[in-house]
């Protein structure tokens, strides 16, 4: 268990979202789905954020160890090592437990609940991209103007 407390959503909509200038927080999205994970680092990137595109728990790994990271998004059934299995690893880390970790699946409610304790937010697919945006403000600290 890490010391992180769950965040509450209160979503107000992505389109009236501006924010003024900051140190962009670095990201690492990783989904074995290409289109999804191009995508949503796109989204990030338009946003303000440095994002890093893995395609699995390996390589999220490889590049968290090489670069501390503010927020991992992770898909939770990946080849080679599941999101749950990185969360494992990431807060085994020095700097884990400050890190903020979301699990994003197409696996149902029931599955992602079952992961809770784990991540600090869980997204079933398609993604609530404003619930998504709302967290990140929050957790790395976005100005808003």
């Amino acid at each position: 268990m890490h010391p992180r407390k769950p965040y509450v959503l209160q979503s107000d909509g992505v389109s009236s979202r501006i924010r003024g200038p900051r140190e962009p927080s670095r990201i690492v999205v990783c989904d074995d789905d290409t289109g999804l994970r191009e995508l949503l680092c796109d989204i990030l990137r338009d946003q303000r954020y440095r994002t890093e595109s893995c395609e699995d728990g390996v390589e999220a790994l490889e590049s968290i160890r090489r670069e501390s990271a503010a927020v991992l998004i992770t898909d939770l059934d990946m080849p080679r090592m599941s999101g749950e299995e990185l969360c494992e690893r990431v807060r085994a880390m020095p700097d884990g437990a400050r890190m903020a970790i979301i699990a994003i699946s197409g696996f149902t409610r029931a599955r992602l609940r079952g992961a809770q304790g784990r991540f600090d937010l869980r997204l079933q697919k398609p993604i609530d991209l404003a619930a998504l945006l709302d967290y990140l403000d929050a957790e790395t600290g976005a100005t808003k103007v």
